[in-house]
């Protein structure tokens, strides 16, 4: 994958403390679904990145050069989220486990630069655009994001869009916990019935300012509020 913040010396200082390797063009790597404790740095050459969908078909989602990396995320004992093959002869320091580990552990600002790259859009469209993935998108570059669109569909995703219009976020405050715990308990009932909705909601409500009370009212209200923004405002969607 791509350096974040480009910072082509902790690529060249990784690359250092692999085994050198030349594989021949049309070599497969990596498989899609395989678990592997080795991360590879392209030196030379190029791969493409590609999935496969329900019925077979390739999906290329991403071509790899010089200075670029993929198996970080399978070194954490995850399983590889796609397929890579080179698609011309190539070089690349393969690393193992342990190499990378020891090198993040005595480079703190080289850990913290990895940690950028994990959060960024670039692994989330990689979680969410492979085929048997159980993430949903759920950030906006997602929606026009290539390799999400070839693998959910143009139309998914805009029905996701118009979902996303009139969905509940999730609660991100002090006590979140006792108030989801709550709140599906009551609809369990509901749903069960055991309680009538107007009764659900109810319980729900007092229980909610039984939470509010017992963690500090006053805190509590200004974390509501600050996150009031994030809920939608209709009840249909466009």
């Amino acid at each position: 994958m791509k350096a974040p913040n480009r910072e082509p010396r902790y690529i060249d200082a990784l690359a250092a403390l692999g085994t050198v390797r030349v594989y021949p063009k049309n070599t497969i790597l990596v498989h899609e679904g395989d678990k592997s404790d080795q991360l590879y740095v392209v030196l030379s050459g190029k791969l493409k990145v590609f999935l496969s969908d329900g019925e077979g078909r390739e999906i290329t989602i991403d071509i790899l050069g010089p200075d670029q990396y993929f198996g970080e995320m399978a070194l954490e004992g995850e399983p590889r989220s796609a397929s890579i093959m080179t698609t011309e002869a190539s070089r690349l320091s393969v690393l193992e486990r342990s190499q990378f580990r020891q090198f993040f552990a005595t480079n703190p600002e080289a850990a913290y630069w990895l940690a950028q790259y994990l959060t960024s859009k670039e692994v989330s469209a990689r979680l969410v655009s492979g085929p048997n993935s159980v993430w949903d998108p759920y950030m906006k570059s997602h929606l026009t994001d290539p390799r999400v669109i070839k693998a959910r569909t143009k139309e998914m995703l805009e029905v996701h869009l118009k979902n996303a219009q009139v969905t509940a976020p999730m609660i991100l405050i002090q006590g979140a916990v006792e108030y989801n715990d709550v709140l599906d308990q009551n609809v369990q009932e509901a749903l069960l019935g055991k309680l009538t909705p107007e009764d659900a909601l109810n319980r729900t409500a007092a229980a909610w300012e039984k939470i509010t009370n017992q963690l500090g009212r006053k805190a509590q209200i200004e974390g509501w509020k600050a996150l009031k923004p994030a809920f939608p405002t209709k009840n249909v969607p466009d």
